[in-house]
């Protein structure tokens, strides 16, 4: 257009490609963003350090999880880590050894030192049977980490507790111990768990551990018991050796044994069951199968897995299952059924190697099933006491050594007189037995640990009781608003038959005796055809413990030269007199003089030969019991304690027919022709050696003997 007043409109030039430049308006509007940035980043100092320290972040960002990387790589090559739960063995076990090894200085030296700080306590308690305790405080790790050095390398203890987790089988927190080391020392683990496991189980050596079914498992109860000896538990003759025989057979081969002892309560079941278990090394698992929660897995994996030598003990297993089918209206709690328990004890799933003792008071409410050969291979009647298992008992509590509670005079008494009460015991269970009476071992027992000796002889009748019957019927119950009939069973005591009346005493004057009686008859008839030279002595308030001091005395008496080797010692027996009168009538009639007209106890010196230089030694040690006089004192003694009544020599009689009164002495005078023509010779010397003797009645008494023999040899 004209420049009079039209304005010109910006014009576009095609390019010779045919597109369209942009006008240089819009090129100066692209210009000035990029201007803008540039302004903003080259004159800003704040951006430049952000954009630093974001590289400096991501920088130490990425060196730590290198060097996590790393370390994990690190703990993986060169180290190893062994984990310890609480439900493992080898937790208690490590425990003890941590505890062990703190005490032990010995360990100490050899290498093995813990480093901690943080310690926890363990409690120890242990009870005598004086009822004395001892206490022993053990320090362990608390939950933590630990360090310790074993044989040269360091090793990290780390116990970790977690308060909100419980072990169902102990009710402790659960916890877990770990044990870290190089990777090269990590055969040290297996050497450290089977050190920890020999510690514990030397711990038990002796003793017998007892086990209870927790859960699924079998945890010690208690702390390991003192092993019983077999010979403890007393029983019929060969009961015990045909069951330990039986159950050695069986200890080396892999196959299922069972054992049924029955009989009534306090026969000795259980007991014998766990002497037997300490006499053969072996530990006794108890499995109460009627406690709440108990079902048939949990029983089947319990019997499968019993642990090394240990029986397994199922107690009063006819109150578990007395008929096949059970009903909570009889109060049945346990899940167990009995087809569980037959499948347990010989299934396809039952374990093998394994030992089970049941027992039952009562065998004819056990199913068939149940006794069967495979089940049960082997049923024993522990009955109540027998004479001879009464007379055992009592003989290995009032023996010599056997009972603490017995007084020393009795301890160390004559053998041969707990003997003589043992055989009373013997006769008397024998004739309770013949009238319908019983008596439990357990009863028995109980009895002898009350009384003396003599005491317990005296009482012995009260144990014995007569045997209850059992009688059916029926009663009537109301439960929840029904009506259920059960049956019941009662005890009711049956009159003791009234004992037959002892028949009269015949009129032939060879007396009738007792058994016990009897046997005395027939001991003191040997002592008497047996030894050549007896002296009887009579004894006043002459205490238990003084013939005791007496006898230990007269044992220590050595033979003389030339004397036989196997030569029996000199023996002191108290006698009864009536019964030795007896003896002496019927096997030296010439010699009833001597025990006829004696009143009071009697005791009898008995020599095995008439050996002048024994003979001296053995009546020194009995004038050691007479008191010697006093100076100024009369020479008469009165009130002796121990004095001779009468002696027999090689088929003669020496009586000491002045014994009257014993505040008088006795003399000889009436034995005087007697020892002259019996010894002659001999009797002047053991008139000397008796001389020799200091301070007693004897020496004083054939002192005039000897003079007066001195004087009717020069008369002669």
């Amino acid at each position: 257009m004209s420049s009079s007043g039209v304005e010109n409109s910006p014009s576009t030039v095609p390019s010779q490609d045919g597109i369209t430049e942009t006008s240089n308006s819009a090129q100066s509007g692209q210009g000035g963003i990029t201007g803008l940035i540039s302004q903003f980043t080259d004159g800003n100092p704040y951006f430049s350090a952000g954009f630093g320290l974001m590289g400096v972040g991501v920088g130490l960002t990425v060196l730590r999880r290198g060097a996590t990387l790393l370390t994990t790589l690190a703990q993986r090559r060169l180290l190893v880590s062994l984990e310890i739960p609480i439900r493992d063995h080898s937790h208690a076990w490590f425990l003890e050894w941590m505890a062990h090894q703190a005490k032990n200085r010995t360990l100490q030296r050899s290498g093995v030192r813990i480093h901690s700080h943080q310690l926890a306590v363990e409690t120890t308690k242990t009870t005598h049977s004086n009822g004395a305790s001892d206490v022993v405080f053990s320090l362990v790790p608390a939950p933590g980490t630990h360090w310790f050095r074993y044989q040269g390398a360091w090793i990290q203890v780390k116990r970790e507790r977690q308060e909100k987790l419980l072990d169902l089988n102990s009710g402790s927190p659960w916890e877990t111990v770990t044990l870290t080391t190089l990777a090269r020392d990590r055969a040290l683990f297996s050497s450290l768990l089977a050190e920890a496991r020999d510690l514990a189980l030397q711990g038990n050596e002796g003793r017998t551990v007892i086990y209870i079914a927790r859960g699924v498992e079998w945890s010690p109860f208690g702390r390991p018991r003192r092993k019983r000896e077999l010979g403890s538990v007393v029983l019929a003759d060969g009961v015990a050796d045909k069951i330990l025989q039986d159950v050695q057979s069986f200890m080396s081969i892999p196959y299922r044994r069972g054992y049924l002892l029955h009989g009534p309560p306090g026969s000795g079941k259980s007991s014998f069951i766990q002497a037997l278990a300490g006499s053969l090394g072996y530990n006794i698992c108890v499995l109460n199968i009627s406690e709440r929660g108990q079902t048939d897995d949990k029983l089947n994996y319990l019997l499968a897995h019993v642990p090394e030598r240990s029986f397994v003990l199922l107690e009063d297993i006819d109150a578990a299952f007395n008929k096949r089918v059970q009903s909570s209206d009889d109060g049945y709690q346990s899940g167990v059924t009995f087809s569980g328990l037959l499948n347990a004890l010989d299934g396809v799933a039952s374990g093998e190697e394994r030992i089970v003792f049941m027992t039952t008071n009562h065998l004819s409410r056990l199913d068939p099933a149940l006794v069967r050969p495979g089940r049960v291979d082997l049923i024993q009647l522990l009955d109540d006491a027998q004479s001879d298992q009464a007379a055992q008992l009592f003989a290995r509590f009032y023996g010599k050594g056997q009972l603490e509670s017995v007084p020393d005079e009795l301890e160390d008494g004559d053998q041969s007189d707990i003997h003589s009460l043992a055989e009373e015991v013997k006769q008397i269970t024998a004739s309770q037995i013949n009238d319908g009476k019983r008596a439990s071992m357990a009863a028995l027992q109980g009895h002898f640990i009350l009384h003396d000796p003599e005491s317990a002889v005296k009482t012995l009748t009260n144990c014995f009781k007569a045997p209850a019957r059992a009688i059916t019927g029926r009663v009537t119950l109301e439960r929840l608003g029904g009506v259920s009939r059960r049956w019941y069973a009662t005890t009711i005591p049956l009159a003791p038959p009234k004992p037959p009346k002892p028949p009269a005493p015949p009129a032939d004057p060879n007396r009738i005796y007792t058994p016990r009686k009897t046997a005395l008859h027939s001991e003191y008839s040997a002592t008497i055809q047996n030894s050549p030279f007896f002296i009887i002595l009579g004894h006043q308030n002459f205490s238990v413990a003084k013939f005791t001091t007496l006898r230990k005395d007269l044992a220590k008496i050595k033979p003389s030269k030339g004397a036989p080797e196997d030569q029996p010692p000199v023996q002191l027996s108290v006698i009864r007199h009536a019964i030795f009168g007896a003896a002496i009538k019927s096997s030296l009639p010439q010699a009833e003089s001597l025990i006829s007209s004696v009143q009071g106890p009697v005791a009898i010196l008995t020599f095995p030969s008439l050996d002048p230089p024994h003979l001296k030694s053995a009546l020194r040690v009995i004038e050691r019991t007479v008191p010697k006089p006093r100076p100024g004192a009369p020479v008469v003694l009165t009130a002796p304690k121990l004095y001779v009544i009468g002696a027999y020599a090689e088929g003669r009689v020496f009586q000491f027919a002045a014994i009257q009164n014993l505040s008088t002495l006795p003399t000889l005078d009436t034995l005087r022709a007697q020892l002259v023509g019996l010894l002659s010779a001999p009797a002047a010397q053991i008139a000397g050696v008796l001389g020799q003797a200091r301070g007693g009645r004897l020496s004083r008494t054939l002192e005039g003997l000897k003079a007066s023999l001195e004087e009717n040899e020069k008369v002669g």
